[in-house]
């Protein structure tokens, strides 16, 4: 049995914590908030991560809070279509669906499952150290914990990332999002059905059920510059002018949305590692290694889709 500091309590953390427990292993997840509370939007996990959730035992916990989503459809700001994609052969031969789930349902239900006392807030990691019997981790507060390994599960700035690959670094994709779950009880949109548009001027806008009523959207723009002033200062009333000549439901959705519900986010993401793998886990005493992390760290239209830190290594 080995003892492993996790840093990061986020989907990745969670996940990597509740796979080392069912293995034997001792773990402590340490994390900088000094609560977890329910902050980010919607993510859609993929039928392999699902099944990699089967292999946690965790499965029926995580499905019961989402809603599984086996249409996707491509269409042009005018609502014509431009790709349909049915999931359905797929997920069943492979025995599980692709879910939309909000983010803080799938944190709040792997957090549920793992030891009281796993996961210790307030604690925020500053550097380790590989010692002759593994490794030493310090955190900002002076305190510092000795480990047999480290996973590094703290985001796409990860510190100890960059601590280890100082050379890796997040680099601008070009565009920057906008994102909600809402509740869209009322427009009776279908439960199993995920759209995506893309406009003119790069304009994009998709939304995923997540079940309970609620829906997951995310809406994209093109910047020259990340963290583009103007966009700062954006809020519902902008986005509707933005997005005012797409098809229904997209300025049905945005109408549900209050301005306090919006994240914005400029997206990121990380040039594959010459150095380590860019899937999948790998770490030992002297070689501690960070997770793949989902969400704005992810380079693609959807705005973040949560599957790689839940998929199995390999």
């Amino acid at each position: 049995m080995a003892d492993f500091a996790i840093i990061g309590a986020g989907i990745g953390g969670l996940s990597a914590a509740r796979a080392l427990v069912l293995q034997g292993h001792m773990v402590r997840v340490y994390e900088a908030a000094a609560e977890l509370r329910e902050v980010g939007a919607g993510v859609v996990l993929g039928a392999n991560a699902m099944r990699a959730l089967q292999q946690l035992g965790l499965h029926e916990a995580v499905q019961a809070h989402g809603s599984p989503v086996t249409h996707l459809n491509l269409l042009d700001q005018h609502g014509r279509l431009l790709q349909a994609a049915d999931t359905t052969a797929f997920t069943a031969a492979l025995g599980f669906d692709n879910l939309g789930i909000h983010r803080a349902a799938l944190q709040r239900t792997l957090l549920a499952q793992l030891p009281p006392g796993t996961v210790q807030l307030g604690r925020q990691f500053a550097r380790f150290n590989a010692t002759d019997t593994g490794v030493l981790v310090h955190f900002a507060d002076g305190h510092s914990v000795q480990a047999d390994a480290l996973i590094g599960a703290d985001g796409i700035r990860s510190k100890v990332r960059g601590q280890l690959l100082p050379a890796v670094a997040p680099r601008y994709a070009g565009y920057t999002c906008w994102r909600a779950v809402v509740d869209a009880h009322h427009l009776e949109l279908s439960r199993s059905e995920s759209g995506e548009t893309w406009g003119e001027r790069g304009r994009r806008f998709g939304y995923v059920p997540v079940g309970g009523g609620q829906v997951y959207w995310f809406a994209c723009l093109n910047s020259a510059q990340p963290q583009n002033l103007r966009f700062r200062a954006y809020r519902v009333a902008d986005l509707q002018s933005e997005f005012a000549d797409f098809h229904a439901p997209v300025p049905e959705l945005l109408a549900c949305t209050r301005d306090e519900q919006l994240i914005w986010n400029d997206i990121l993401d990380l040039r594959p590692s010459p150095t380590l793998p860019t899937a999948g886990c790998y770490c030992s005493a002297t070689q501690p290694t960070p997770l793949p992390q989902p969400g704005p760290g992810c380079r693609h239209g959807r705005g973040g889709r949560g599957r790689t830190s839940a998929m199995p290594a390999g």
